[in-house]
This record gives C-alpha cells, structure tokens and sequence, in this order.
C-alpha cells in the first residue's frame, strides 16, 4: 500500500481549495469501487487536519521517462500496441 496526499494546486483561492479537497473525499469511495487493471485501488481516506490523504494500492512500476532512458526511444509499432491494446483490450497493453 502507499499514503499519497491530496495536494491542491497551487493559485486558488481557500474556497476553491476546500472544494477540491471535499469533491476528492466524495468520489475517493466510488473508485474504490472500481476493479480495473488500470486502476490503482482506493482503500481509504484518511484526514490529519485540513489535508485528506488516502491509501491506494502500491504498484510497483517503471515511469515512461524511465522506460525511455533505459531503452531509447521506442519503436512506433511498440507504442501503436500499448495504445490500441489499452483501448480495445486492457489485459494486452503491457509494454
């Protein structure tokens, strides 16, 4: 599991903030719901003072900025597979 915080953006005003944060709290129980291989798991949602943070499934993974450092550029064709698998049949898209 990871404890990820729900950071605003910064420049909004305090209401603007508070209105993120308490949409986020809404809908954080409606993804939990969400069984996808795509979708990282919500277990909770958890609140220490004004800042929620809310436990999510760890997913031990490779960001594409990486993929790409350690492999160069990627082949046209690999990154027409990845896309069109993760449209048309998710369990298909690992790259």
């Amino acid at each position: 599991m990871a404890v990820k915080e729900l950071v605003t953006p910064s420049g909004l005003h305090n209401d603007e903030r508070r209105e993120m944060r308490e949409r986020s709290v809404r809908e954080a129980p409606a993804v939990a719901r969400l069984l996808h291989v795509y979708v990282v798991r919500v277990f909770d949602v958890l609140h220490s003072g004004d800042a929620p943070w809310i436990v999510i499934e760890l997913v031990p993974s490779r960001s594409l900025h990486e993929v790409l450092e350690a492999e160069g550029p990627m082949p046209v064709a690999r990154a027409a597979r990845i896309g069109l698998g993760a449209l048309l049949n998710p369990g298909t898209a690992r790259a």
